[in-house]
């Protein structure tokens, strides 16, 4: 059995070896296909954690009429906590709404010299409304809108925030969608050059193969070799894609990094999750390669 393992071993090198130029441009295209993959899940990553980012920043702000009473204040804050998608509420009287004007504009003397000659304050009362994701916004407005507490609002800044989830939104799926779109055609130009490489190998060696099967080997003792095969074009690929990509990262990591303000880091995420990518990588290239390879071999012994 071990003699039998080296002898497959050896001619899966062979054949690499003597279609030298096929295996190279059999690597090619599953680095291209593994690479775009791996890209495309590293911008939905990357796309989701700017939607969280958004998602952390943006809030609605609703502003009280002066004349709306604490209690009608407080009844409007228990039925915005009994809406589903809420996540928090932060209250803000209009006292605790000075205090904060004048901690904001410590520095700039003219407006609190101005603010001073005010009899009376004129902030309004707030609620600040986080959701626990941005599509739980629109449903947000929509309820309150509809309930008899809306006309204690006086206004929301929230419009603006909407247009920009709703863009990154949009933006984060089309480039998944494209990203996917480009896999997918990397991924049957793979099958269809892995399938004639194979067959190409196999009809280099057709003489082999006959001998093989007038002695009485099995169809896995056959096919094994150019399994072998395919497996080692899949190992180079893979290996060279994951360079490829953390180079990749470590240029682009600092940009990204600055981007996110510190708080996230595309390098150091891949880093903590490198056994889950690497394993990724090896099991799809693999299984992309294996598969295109048993198709060729199962059609031609089937003949």
């Amino acid at each position: 059995m071990f003699v039998g393992i080296i002898r497959t071993i050896r001619f899966a090198v062979q054949n690499f070896s003597r279609n030298l130029w096929l295996s190279v441009i059999t690597v090619f295209l599953l680095v291209l296909t593994t690479m775009s993959m791996t890209l495309v899940g590293t911008l939905n990553i990357i796309g989701q954690q700017v939607i969280h980012t958004i998602q952390d920043k943006v809030s609605i702000d609703l502003y009280f009429y002066d004349s709306v009473s604490e209690k009608d204040i407080i009844d409007t804050q228990n039925f915005l906590q009994s809406l589903s998608g809420v996540a928090d509420l932060v209250y803000v009287s209009k006292d605790q709404a000075l205090e904060q004007f004048k901690e904001k504009h410590a520095d700039d003397p003219e407006i609190l010299s101005s603010l001073s000659e005010m009899e009376e304050n004129v902030l309004p009362a707030s609620l600040t409304v986080r959701a626990r994701s941005i599509d739980d916004y629109p449903h947000i407005i929509r309820a309150f809108q509809a309930s008899p507490y809306s006309e204690f609002i006086d206004r929301t800044d929230y419009s603006d925030n909407r247009a920009i989830i709703n863009r990154v939104t949009t933006l984060t799926h089309k480039a998944y969608d494209i990203g996917l779109g480009v896999s997918l055609i990397f991924i049957i130009i793979s099958i269809v050059v892995i399938f004639n490489t194979i067959r190409i190998t196999i009809y280099s060696h057709r003489e082999e193969v006959g001998i093989m099967k007038l002695v009485g080997a099995t169809n896995w003792f056959v096919r094994a070799p150019f399994v072998l095969e395919s497996v080692l074009l899949a190992v180079i690929a893979s290996v060279i894609t994951l360079s490829l990509f953390y180079v990749l990262l470590y240029g682009s990591d600092p940009t990204i990094t600055a981007f996110f303000e510190g708080q996230f880091s595309i390098l150091h995420y891949c880093t903590e999750h490198i056994w889950r990518i690497v394993a990724i990588e090896f099991g799809g290239a693999i299984l992309l390669s294996v598969a295109s390879s048993m198709i060729a071999i199962t059609r031609y012994l089937k003949k």
